[in-house]
């Protein structure tokens, strides 16, 4: 009914979505006024990509004992694990649980790009633009062809207080089984 509203209607989906998700929205029509088309998570150059692992080693060993705990503890269920840096270029991922006919092959490799100007709205993407912590279920990402993922982030930041990174919880198949967002946070 939200995407109705917004997409069709040109109305403003109150009360149906967060207002993250509708102030994503916003930003991502005035980028890509196509939401019927394909996501690519056209990966950043490979120069790029090890310069952004390279810049960010910090952040990858820090995280590391973290991300292995929170790996032990999602098994089973689903759910992938993702790092960003403060950018949305992804330095990390958990292997993929599940396969869905959605483009998350291309989607779970470094260096793919989970910012709003390149995926849309996602919870990363919406982190990434704000800092502030949420959730995008199902139908409200902004692409129609990634209505199936169910995403969870919060930001991670540094001792400056300057967003470092973002760390999302993405369920595939189904919506999450407990409060992902709480996880993401914590």
């Amino acid at each position: 009914m939200a995407r109705r509203k917004f997409f069709e209607e040109g109305q403003r989906p109150s009360g149906l979505v967060s207002e993250a998700v509708f102030q994503s929205w916003m930003r991502c029509y005035r980028q890509h006024p196509d939401r019927l088309r394909d996501v690519a998570f056209d990966p950043v150059t490979p120069s790029r990509v090890h310069s952004t692992l390279a810049h960010n080693r910090g952040l990858l060993q820090a995280a590391q004992p973290e991300l292995e705990t929170l790996e032990r503890s999602l098994a089973g269920t689903g759910v992938n694990l993702l790092l960003t840096d403060g950018d949305g270029v992804m330095l990390y991922v958990s292997a993929m649980q599940h396969e869905v006919d959605i483009p998350t092959r291309h989607m779970g490799r470094p260096g793919s790009n989970l910012a709003e100007r390149a995926s849309g709205t996602t919870a990363p993407g919406i982190v990434v633009a704000t800092g502030q912590a949420c959730a995008v279920m199902g139908g409200e990402h902004y692409f129609d062809d990634l209505q199936a993922l169910h995403c969870a982030a919060a930001p991670i930041r540094d001792v400056q207080g300057n967003l470092a990174g973002v760390l999302d919880l993405t369920a595939m198949t189904q919506p999450f089984g407990f409060d992902a967002l709480q996880l993401a946070i914590q």
